[in-house]
């Protein structure tokens, strides 16, 4: 699911393929269907403007569509594997995006070929998260029981949370406090974070 920067819009997808369009009284307008080959849709994104939005698949790839035509403009591939988690960047013309080949991709939305490949995770990855505050901070969070937080300016360089006893499956910034974000995992935990420090400084179960 994802709603329009204006919130007058919401998309959703399905296990089939299928994108469809809703308005924000929930009635459906519009539909694209077996969109990715028929492949289950994992993520949609907006852009931060409502020109466009981005889909993420089982079929290994990310996809450009214009928004107003409901058009796909570009295929993304050079996942090896499904695509769990996509997030486009707030200020830039720039999208994430996580694989079960266990690789975070980062791509620009005019080209087809990824920008950079990080490496960092050991299992599939289930979300990349921007931070909306500090434009260089991306948050990535794994079945390999580990959340990592990446640096535009020194990729290779992430820091590693490890508070979880099993995969972790979501993670989100607080809108207004840049330091702060939390994540969840199949152990049943919801752990918060303060960026810098190892340990969770509150958990819940």
């Amino acid at each position: 699911l994802a709603w329009s920067p204006s919130g007058a819009t919401l998309l959703s997808g399905d296990a089939k393929g299928t994108i469809k369009y809703w308005e924000s009284t929930m009635t459906p307008v519009n539909e694209i269907v077996e969109t990715h080959g028929g492949q289950a849709i994992r993520e949609l994104k907006f852009a931060p403007t409502n020109a466009k939005f981005a889909s993420g698949a089982d079929d290994g790839t990310v996809r450009i569509w214009d928004w107003e035509n409901l058009i796909e403009e570009r295929m993304l591939a050079g996942h090896g594997w499904d695509v769990k988690a996509l997030d486009w960047h707030p200020k830039y013309g720039l999208i994430a995006s996580g694989s079960k080949d266990n690789q975070v991709k980062l791509w620009d939305p005019r080209k087809r070929t990824a920008l950079a490949t990080l490496y960092g995770h050991k299992h599939t990855v289930m979300k990349v998260k921007w931070n909306p505050i500090n434009v260089f901070w991306l948050l990535t969070a794994s079945r390999d029981q580990t959340l990592k937080l990446y640096d535009l300016r020194v990729l290779k360089n992430a820091e590693t949370y490890k508070g979880h006893n099993r995969e972790v499956t979501a993670c989100a910034w607080h809108p207004a406090s840049e330091r702060l974000f939390v994540s969840a995992g199949y152990d049943g935990t919801l752990n918060h974070w303060w960026a810098g420090c190892e340990e969770p400084i509150h958990s819940h179960q």
